[in-house]
């Protein structure tokens, strides 16, 4: 996943472990705008920071993946956790990205 790094950046007050944890999993410097981080990576509840759009995939999924989970609720299924529900959202961002500044 791509974060902003000012989304990043209270964590090194609030947390310097953890900051120091994200730069060197990212293996960034301070002077990047974005850094990408693995889908699995935890903040341990520190933040949550906004993801960015990385194309027409990630936009779907931030719509589609609530409402999945409101089905899987009421009837109990798992669709959210869906393994083609990714793969799609990779294929639509390389078919349709989205610049970033």
């Amino acid at each position: 996943m791509l974060y902003y790094f000012e989304d990043i950046l209270p964590l090194s007050q609030k947390n310097p472990p953890l900051f120091g944890k994200v730069m060197q999993t990212a293996n960034v410097s301070a002077c990047q705008k974005y850094l990408e981080l693995p889908d699995d990576f935890s903040f341990d509840g520190a933040i949550n920071p906004p993801a960015i759009t990385r194309g027409l995939g990630d936009f779907v999924a931030k719509i589609a993946k609530p409402i999945a989970g409101i089905i899987d609720k009421n009837l109990g299924t798992n669709i959210k956790n869906c393994g083609g529900c990714k793969a799609r959202q990779e294929s639509l961002n390389a078919i349709l990205p989205f610049k970033l500044k």
